[in-house]
């Protein structure tokens, strides 16, 4: 009983780990250019646009839509995983 809750919970947390580096790709993309979101989403990894939402609003607290326009309008952030800091960029 306890390998199978143990066994559980680790999968909750690598899907949890997968689907917020899947939304930091899907945020890059979205500030390198104008992809359509379904292009976006499929090329993350998501299967559907639904869950690409629903993920993205979990771990960006925005749509993606409300990202692109935030990109748009003051520069954007980019993640840089070597460092694990966010450096702003100017248009």
């Amino acid at each position: 009983l306890y390998s199978s809750a143990a066994s559980d919970v680790y999968k909750r947390q690598m899907l949890e780990y997968l689907n917020n580096y899947r939304v930091m790709k899907a945020k890059l993309l979205i500030e390198k250019g104008s992809l359509p979101f379904q292009t976006v989403c499929s090329q993350v990894g998501f299967r559907t646009k639904q869950n690409f939402n629903k993920n993205f609003m979990r771990y960006a607290g925005m749509t993606p839509k409300e990202y692109r326009e935030s990109v748009r309008k003051k520069g954007h952030t980019h993640w840089t995983p070597q460092s694990d800091q966010s450096t702003t960029i100017f248009n």
